[in-house]
């Protein structure tokens, strides 16, 4: 259960899943689904799991040595959902991976990839974007993590409406 509700595709949600393989969904009976394997995914994809936000999203194993927590940070206020030095399950002695789901009150999504190999070994790219709960909307994120060292912060802002009394630019 979600400390207080967001707002995800235009949606309000309580609940979420947190997924050993490096994403969350939105609702409260995810039971199967959370544990799904991305198997060629991307997002947007009218296969199920959906209705999800991918921070790291493959095939993940969290073995003695890595842990997974979530919480609200005091000092900003965001709900923090953490895979910290979690492996590949295929590999569990190759480099890990640690990063952040971040949930703000005002809708936005922060993704935090502060440890993962650079470059991605044996072409292990993760899925990583958000998609709604029919799988028609979303982003995917592609192609920035074979060129960047980490830390890799990347943000979905929500889309603000027009407002009585902007002006024409």
């Amino acid at each position: 259960e979600l400390p207080s509700e967001f707002q995800f595709f235009g949606t309000t949600y309580s609940h979420l899943c947190v997924s050993t393989n490096g994403f969350v969904a939105f609702g409260e009976s995810l039971n199967m689904s959370c544990s799904a394997k991305p198997q060629d995914h991307t997002t947007p994809s009218t296969s199920n799991p959906n209705n999800l936000i991918a921070a790291w999203w493959t095939d993940l194993n969290c073995t003695d040595r890595c842990s997974m927590y979530a919480g609200i940070d005091p000092e900003t206020g965001a709900f923090v959902v953490t895979w910290d030095t979690v492996s590949y399950a295929e590999d569990i002695s190759a480099d890990n991976v640690t990063v952040q789901c971040q949930l703000w009150d005002d809708g936005r999504i922060g993704i935090v990839a502060a440890e993962f190999p650079s470059p991605l070994e044996g072409g292990r790219v993760p899925v990583i974007g958000i998609e709604d709960s029919a799988g028609a909307a979303g982003i995917h994120v592609r192609g920035i993590l074979g060129s960047v060292t980490p830390p890799v912060p990347i943000e979905f802002v929500p889309w603000i409406s027009y407002r009585p009394g902007w002006r024409s630019v």
